[in-house]
């Protein structure tokens, strides 16, 4: 208030809205597409990405267990905006397909006209969806050993021995 005074408190009320949510219909989150379509496809999108990250936190390797908790993450979260939408190139490297780190490493806003970032959303949601149906495919096969997802030689290099 000591700066911009009451009416300049007021002015900020009527720009948000008490709920201080700037645009929440063009968010890249579950919460958006219920904005966008209907309270229904909000659940579901939540529901879809509940479902999908269970199994991949059971079984998957400590690389698909990252890739999905970032995109899991940010499709929960209240706020995702633009800008926290940087976090998908971690899941998109961590992605063990190179089909799949291309299709999220595109800067597919670039060609889209509106200013909501459904792409972005429907695109993590098939991400999450296939890695959850590779998961479940590859069956029990727990890899939770750090080692197994990322080798020494893979970060640190080749040892060598003087």
């Amino acid at each position: 208030f000591a700066v911009v005074g009451l009416d300049g408190a007021r002015e900020w009320i009527d720009l948000v809205g008490l709920s201080a949510d700037f645009m929440p219909e063009s968010m890249a989150n579950a919460r958006a597409l219920g904005l966008q379509f209907g309270l229904p496809a909000g659940i579901a999108a939540g529901l879809f990405v509940t479902l999908c990250i269970g199994p991949i936190l059971i079984r998957g390797t400590m690389r698909e267990r990252f890739s999905a908790a970032i995109l899991a993450s940010l499709l929960l979260s209240l706020h995702t905006y633009k800008y926290d939408l940087s976090m998908t190139v971690v899941s998109a490297l961590l992605a063990g397909s190179p089909v799949w780190r291309y299709l999220l490493l595109v800067p597919w806003l670039m060609f889209y006209p509106r200013p909501d970032l459904l792409p972005v959303v429907l695109l993590s949601l098939a991400y999450l969806g296939a890695l959850a149906v590779e998961v479940i495919r590859r069956g029990g096969k727990n890899s939770g050993d750090p080692a197994m997802a990322f080798p020494r030689r893979q970060v640190l290099g080749p040892e060598t021995r003087a």
